[in-house]
């Protein structure tokens, strides 16, 4: 047993599965706590604090995401505070910071937290890297194994998780991040949601609606409306169908929920392929509309996009579908300038190699959803009202079930109602 598994043993009651990296001395207390209030070594962020906070850590950041009347939270936030005390001590490359839910619910839901107390790490500039949750029994089994995979190196040698991720640009996931928001667009505006069944989550609706997101949604409605006339018909949709098919090497025929057939409902709601006249406001609150919808279901928040990329069925991503489907979307979509995308299938390799955790040479369902939900940590600016786009109104239509097994770490949790 190796020195920082045999301290586990004694000290935490956890035998680690794998080496956890320390230092040779006690980590120092860095800048980014007086962004917060100091608890010990527990930093108690707010929404004013968190951006700064978050992005002056040197390694990992670790939030636990608490509510006062949570009756698991007050349990395990004592654990916890002890824990990232002795984690501290012994050199762990990581800081400790926790949010009341309660005091700041825009920035929690920002940060999709689905389920209380729930555990975020962190990256700078990279954003949200990894979640669970645990029960107060859990706890110091969960958080070690979970800090060791990130901060520990190899057994082969080589750099460890955090080390390949702090050299990873924002910039190279971002055409991951592309082809899984286009996919999400179509799924909005041929799945819509009712405004009564959305009106239940209006605290999540104005969280969803910073600044950066809808600059973002905008973004993508620019790059759409190819005859740039402010309105997107049948024809600028289907090529961005065209686009997905062909990137996911989709045969002529659509398969049964696939791209081609969210085109077709589309064409079906609006009463026809000429009557397809979607503007940017309705872009946009059918868009959001899905988001608020699947919020507490994170297995299938980002699933059409991984089957999308899985094109052999086998619930997994190869380097050789990610670089390929990524490659040729961004392609069709003339995404990129021609030198950006001469450089593409690099950029996609460093992405895969950076996300792809257990160094298996695959991306499963989770560490996908870490590569997709990497992005700069929530900016808490308050929109204004007026940007807060409602739902489109019209009849719900009923989503498909999520595969089993895909929300491994919404578990033991207590799931929230917005």
């Amino acid at each position: 047993m190796g020195s920082i598994a045999a301290w586990a043993a004694l000290t935490v009651g956890y035998q680690v599965p794998s080496r956890l990296s320390v230092s040779l001395r006690a980590a120092p207390r860095h800048e980014s706590r007086q962004c917060g209030v100091a608890m010990g070594v527990v930093t108690e962020l707010t929404e004013e604090t968190w951006r700064e906070a978050i992005n002056g850590v040197e390694n990992l950041a670790v939030v636990e995401f608490y509510a006062p009347w949570c009756r698991t939270c007050r349990v395990v936030t004592p654990k916890y505070e002890q824990l990232a005390k002795k984690l501290e001590a012994a050199g762990v490359k990581a800081d400790f910071f926790k949010v009341n839910f309660k005091a700041n619910k825009d920035l929690c839901y920002a940060e999709r937290v689905f389920a209380l107390p729930t555990f975020h790490f962190y990256v700078p500039e990279i954003g949200r890297v990894n979640r669970f949750t645990a029960t107060a029994g859990q706890l110091s089994g969960r958080l070690t194994a979970q800090l060791a995979r990130f901060v520990d190196a190899p057994e082969e040698g080589g750099p460890s998780t955090l080390e390949r991720l702090q050299t990873v640009r924002r910039a190279v996931v971002e055409p991951v991040v592309m082809y899984k928001d286009m996919v999400g667009v179509l799924e909005g505006l041929a799945r819509p949601q009712s405004e009564d069944s959305l009106e239940k989550k209006s605290g999540v609706a104005q969280a969803l609606a910073s600044p950066a997101r809808l600059a973002r949604l905008e973004t993508l409605f620019t790059r759409l409306d190819r005859d740039g006339n402010g309105v997107l018909d049948l024809g600028e949709l289907a090529e961005a169908v065209a686009a997905l098919s062909s990137a996911s090497g989709a045969e002529s025929a659509p398969q049964e929920g696939g791209v081609t057939q969210l085109l077709e409902q589309i064409a079906t709601d609006a009463g026809g392929a000429d009557a397809v006249a979607i503007d940017k406001d309705t872009f946009v609150g059918s868009v959001t509309s899905r988001e608020v919808a699947q919020f507490g279901t994170p297995g299938e928040e980002f699933l059409a996009a991984f089957e999308g990329m899985d094109k052999d069925g086998d619930g997994t991503i190869s380097k050789e579908e990610l670089v390929g489907t990524v490659g040729r979307f961004c392609s069709l979509m003339s995404a990129y300038q021609d030198e950006e995308a001469d450089d593409m299938s690099t950029l996609l390799a460093e992405a895969f190699d950076a996300f792809d955790t257990d160094q298996s040479g695959e991306l499963d369902y989770e560490e996908f959803v870490m590569m997709v939900s990497s992005r700069g940590v929530s900016d808490q600016s308050t929109p204004d009202k007026s940007s807060v786009v409602p739902p489109v109104s019209i009849p719900s239509k009923s989503v498909a079930t999520p595969a089993a097994g895909v929300q491994s770490w919404y578990d033991n949790g207590k799931r929230l109602t917005p």
